[in-house]
């Protein structure tokens, strides 16, 4: 096996695949899909796309905060390997 290190470099380890789900994230997801559907019913055309720019919108913002969440989580993960190696 390369190491860990080529293995990212690689793109052979992608950290976001491996998230999972769980029945609470299904069921917001289902949420979230229902009132999606339930709004494009009311919604006229213009509506609907400003309603699609702003979901947009809102999911580039939420992958830049997952991208600084998992960077502050590698870096807490290996500041605390740095503590163990130390004593």
């Amino acid at each position: 096996m390369k190491n860990l290190f080529e293995e990212l470099w690689y793109g052979n380890i992608a950290p976001i695949d491996n998230i999972g789900s769980t029945p609470e994230i299904d069921g917001k997801r289902e949420e979230l899909s229902q009132r999606y559907n339930k709004l494009t019913k009311i919604l006229n055309k213009e509506q609907i796309k400003q309603l699609n720019e702003y979901d947009e919108c809102g999911t580039e913002l939420s992958s830049l905060y997952e991208s600084k969440i998992f960077e502050h989580a590698f870096k807490l993960g290996a500041n605390f390997a740095i503590e163990i190696l130390k004593e």
